[in-house]
């Protein structure tokens, strides 16, 4: 895991204007680290879109403070930047996809997690979903292709 502290991430600092710190930095950087942190963890960059979605009050550490940050910046860049899919994209889950979900255009990786979760393999076609893909953002050591996809927005559309 890379040094999210490392310049090749930029820098940051605490702005101390408010009534609570907040962490600001780089739209980009934040991006960024967003990106990296879903890789291995999606389950906590949800639940800080959710909570910044809804208007909750930040976290008290500092890291919870930064991880907002960075799950408001990831959450933009998907209203203001997804593109469509130009290939199928598939994900394995026990679940129905809802919200922003990691989804990856390698079937047999969705197989693998299906599998693992006792679930299905949900499929979307070219054109059909509008996301992020990771490997424009964040590099990584896995040649398949993964997408943060918002399926939510389906009902707009």
């Amino acid at each position: 895991m890379p040094d999210l502290n490392d310049q090749q991430f930029g820098e940051g600092h605490w702005d101390r204007s408010g009534e609570e710190p907040r962490w600001v930095e780089s739209h980009e950087s934040l991006v960024r680290k967003a990106l990296s942190s879903w890789q291995g963890w999606p389950t906590d960059m949800r639940i800080h879109i959710e909570d910044d979605l809804q208007g909750a009050p930040q976290p008290s550490s500092g890291s919870g403070k930064k991880m907002r940050a960075q799950a408001g910046a990831l959450y933009r860049e998907v209203v203001e930047r997804a593109q469509p899919n130009p290939a199928p994209l598939y994900r394995g889950s026990h679940e129905t996809p809802a919200g922003l979900t990691s989804w990856s255009e390698d079937r047999k990786v969705a197989e693998t997690w299906a599998r693992k979760g006792q679930g299905q393999v949900f499929e979307r076609p070219p054109g059909t979903a509008r996301g992020l893909r990771m490997s424009d953002y964040v590099g990584t050591s896995i040649p398949e292709k993964e997408w943060v996809v918002d399926v939510s927005k389906d009902d707009e559309d």
